[in-house]
């Protein structure tokens, strides 16, 4: 659960929305206890907007909208570091 809250703080929350489609009994022992904000691109300010865009991604609470290693190769920032 302490890990959980500390993906939450950098990652902000998830909605109601995600804890519905989740369907888990208990899932309030999971809930942070109060509303986390989003703070990667505070978190990671010092790096190219490109390189926090792609930690978003990759570090996205919904499975759905999460980046894949492939797509992560293929990205801008890449191009940068190779």
């Amino acid at each position: 659960v302490e890990q959980l809250h500390r993906i939450f703080k950098l990652c902000g929350s998830p909605s109601v929305d995600y804890w519905q489609k989740l369907r888990l009994p208990h899932s309030t022992v999971f809930r942070p206890p109060h509303h986390y904000r989003k703070c990667i691109a505070d978190t990671f300010k010092e790096f190219p907007s490109a390189a926090v865009r792609l930690i978003e991604t990759l570090l996205s609470l919904d499975p759905t909208l999460r980046g894949t290693a492939a797509a992560a190769l293929k990205n801008e920032v890449n191009d940068c570091i190779l």
